[in-house]
């Protein structure tokens, strides 16, 4: 789930929500407990336990596997939530709130932690958004294929956060999403209208076509391809 006012930062961790007692009630208190979700992440390991300093219970019990922060960027509306809550738990048919401002995922693989921060795209959160993107590992940005209004401003709100030095050599994955609607753009129009061809030749960038229907039970294959060009990725 969302921050929201009763200060809850949602964490996906095996297919349940966990909500971390911290007091959040604005972009700029979001971004204050940064850094208490991040020593949360790296100590997380499975179960829970008490850890009454910091307000949040969780477990050690796992071995310590190499763990890799996603960054998932994208103008409010593009569909996010509903594609991370798809890959998280395989089940797309639940109903997504707006994020208000980030949610945190923790997605366990074979060998890696993917730690994957989902931030708000509404304006005001998209003023913070620099804050989120020192020790990103793979950075995504996903775009509504159906909404070609609002591309340029998608355009410029990505390259304005290529530019921050943080993100110099991370890879780029671009889902091109809702492609399941009426006139939706394609790949090749997306890519053309973010200028993905302007980007510095060492840059890597992935634009993938993908889509969440309402009411599917099970992951589409489209999804499936976006996560498995995300675990590679986090492995570059």
């Amino acid at each position: 789930m969302p921050v929201n006012s009763t200060g809850l930062v949602g964490l996906w961790e095996g297919g349940v929500w966990r909500k971390v007692a911290v007091l959040v009630g604005s972009a700029t208190a979001a971004v204050a407990v940064l850094v208490l979700v991040e020593r949360y992440l790296r100590r997380r390991r499975g179960g829970w336990t008490d850890v009454a300093d910091e307000g949040i219970e969780m477990d050690m019990v796992e071995e310590e596997s190499e763990e890799k922060r996603i960054v998932v960027l994208g103008l409010d509306g593009v569909g996010k939530s509903s594609f991370l809550a798809c890959i998280a738990n395989q089940d797309c048919r639940q109903t997504m709130k707006p994020t208000e401002e980030f949610n945190v995922m923790c997605i366990q693989t074979r060998q890696t932690s993917l730690n994957i921060w989902e931030i708000g795209g509404t304006e005001n959160v998209r003023s913070y958004w620099a804050n989120f993107l020192p020790n990103t590992d793979v950075l995504v940005f996903v775009v509504d294929s159906t909404d070609e209004a609002r591309l340029p401003l998608a355009r410029e709100e990505l390259h304005k956060v290529l530019s921050h030095p943080a993100l110099k050599t991370v890879p780029l994955m671009v889902l091109a999403n809702k492609q399941d609607v009426g006139g939706a753009l394609s790949v090749d129009q997306v890519s053309s209208a973010l200028h993905l061809n302007s980007l510095p030749a060492n840059r890597v960038v992935h634009i993938l076509p993908t889509e969440v229907p309402p009411g599917l039970p099970t992951k589409t294959d489209s999804t499936k391809k976006a996560e498995e060009m995300l675990t590679t990725l986090s492995k570059s």
